[in-house]
């Protein structure tokens, strides 16, 4: 995996693409502020900066200047499924635009377990508050494949300060972040493990969940190692809480992806609304 340059040092909390696209390097001046990417930055293409625009709506917000800093200073990668956008635990040099897929949020907080604490899917942005207050990163895992806007701190903090639009949208997602993020960790405490086995599949249903005929089918292989990591709990654990949706029919497993079949029974027992599959195509 090819790592750049993002700042004065290289990236360490956010890892590098499969394979950037590969453009010439713009320099532009935007409104005084020293460029802290170094000559191993390929910047972006004008096309590429179109279509960042065109699909991701914090970026669409942006005046001629902090389009021309986003040319100069951003960094345009792709990570397949599984790939690590950001380890957890580091301090991040680097915001990452989320421009398609989705990705997994965790937190090493728990007995040196993972807990999953949140799902995003594009358009988003990532490593916003470790940017800003130099706190460490949340693990960044991709679930559906992802192309990324990468954008070294400095540039961020001039765009937070200097684009009043973009300010403004940033902190309305920002919130919805933290709503779904408190949505997960908030009953913790509170629920049964059946329970919180119930709303993480269901997380993953609205992320990448498919509907089909036989129920919502989640479209990447996910083991019962993976979901206990997720929960923070044994696999033993997991284990039951599985068995009991499988036996009475909740949930089967085809080809190693886990099919939702009664989702009116986990909504029960989680106690919430019906979700929308991510690849629903109902109308």
């Amino acid at each position: 995996m090819d790592t750049r340059t993002l700042g004065p040092a290289a990236s360490s909390s956010l890892r590098g693409p499969e394979h950037p696209h590969q453009t010439p390097r713009t320099t532009l001046g935007v409104g005084g502020m020293t460029s802290a990417t170094s000559s191993t930055n390929p910047g972006l293409s004008e096309e590429q900066v179109l279509r960042a625009i065109s699909q991701h709506p914090l970026l669409a917000t942006l005046d001629a200047d902090g389009r021309e800093l986003l040319a100069r200073e951003g960094q345009w990668a792709f990570f397949r499924t599984r790939r690590l956008i950001a380890r957890g635990g580091e301090a991040a040099d680097s915001v990452a635009f989320l421009l398609s897929g989705s990705v997994r949020l965790s937190s090493a907080s728990v007995k040196g377990r993972e807990p999953t604490i949140g799902f995003l899917v594009a358009p988003n942005v990532l490593c916003v508050d470790e940017a800003l207050t130099q706190e460490p990163t949340d693990a960044v895992q991709v679930l559906g494949a992802a192309d990324v806007i990468r954008l070294n701190t400095t540039a961020f903090r001039w765009m937070v300060d200097h684009q009043p639009r973009f300010a403004i949208a940033l902190c309305k997602q920002q919130a919805q972040n933290a709503r779904l993020r408190a949505g997960t960790e908030r009953s913790f405490p509170f629920e049964t493990l059946e329970a919180r086995v119930a709303r993480l599949l269901l997380r993953y249903a609205a992320t990448i969940g498919k509907t089909t005929a036989d129920g919502i089918v989640l479209a990447h292989p996910l083991s019962q190692e993976t979901l206990a990591r997720d929960l923070g709990v044994s696999r033993r654990s997991l284990h039951q809480a599985m068995m009991s949706f499988k036996t009475s029919g909740v949930l089967v497993k085809r080809r190693a992806r886990y099919c939702i079949v009664d989702q009116s029974a986990l909504l029960a027992e989680h106690g919430r609304s019906p979700v929308c599959a991510a690849g629903s195509n109902a109308g």
